[in-house]
């Protein structure tokens, strides 16, 4: 799991979702952004989209298959998450709590102000999400004041086939763990996994 995380916070404080994804048997790898938990730099769209490129090939000079590698962004790794999905082969991507563009939470926060012609780091996800071709989860909390369910559910309809949402009634930005979306997390991962060992089996022998 290619993991890009949310705008609050560090790593330390998403160490029990690695505990639960690694209770699983999976791999994590989570980068930080720059200026976040100690790393240099100052983030912006362009750097954290060209650390995320960085992050998968990294995994790929490593030895691990492109097609064991899972996409998962949070809340503001979602408008990552998307781009590279857009880019590169990966078996899956799973967005938590998507927006549908950076300009569009603006908006809706600060009706009175010029935010689109303000911003410069965007994150079109409703738009980037149609040259995603891989399989597609999209998990979101219905009481999220951060990310409105709305925007969740509009990236869900601009995407291509295979794809699935999984909303979670009380649930907020950060919480939805606890209403058991991990559980659908990791029934579409192991889907993921058992359509990869079909193929393999399929495989011509030489």
């Amino acid at each position: 799991l290619l993991y890009f995380h949310g705008n609050g916070g560090t790593l330390a404080r998403r160490a029990e979702r690695v505990r639960l994804l690694r209770q699983h048997g999976l791999g994590v790898f989570m980068l930080s952004w720059r200026g976040y938990s100690g790393s240099t730099g100052s983030p912006s769209e362009a750097h954290n989209v060209a650390d995320a490129r960085l992050a998968f090939d990294d995994l790929i000079r490593n030895g691990v298959p492109a097609q064991s590698i899972v996409l998962y962004g949070e809340s503001l790794g979602t408008g990552v998450a998307t781009q590279i999905a857009g880019e590169r082969t990966a078996a899956g991507l799973i967005l938590d709590a998507p927006f549908t563009s950076i300009a569009d939470i603006g908006v809706e926060r600060y009706p009175y102000l010029p935010v689109r012609l303000l911003l410069l780091d965007r994150y079109e996800n409703e738009r980037n999400i149609r040259r995603v071709h891989i399989p597609l989860l999209i998990i979101h909390g219905e009481a999220d004041r951060t990310v409105p369910v709305q925007m969740g559910r509009a990236v869900y309809a601009a995407a291509n086939e295979p794809k699935r949402i999984a909303t979670f009634p009380g649930a907020g930005h950060a919480n939805h763990v606890r209403f058991g979306s991990y559980q659908v997390v990791f029934e579409f991962i192991g889907g993921l996994e058992r359509t990869m060992a079909a193929t393999r089996t399929r495989l011509p022998v030489h």
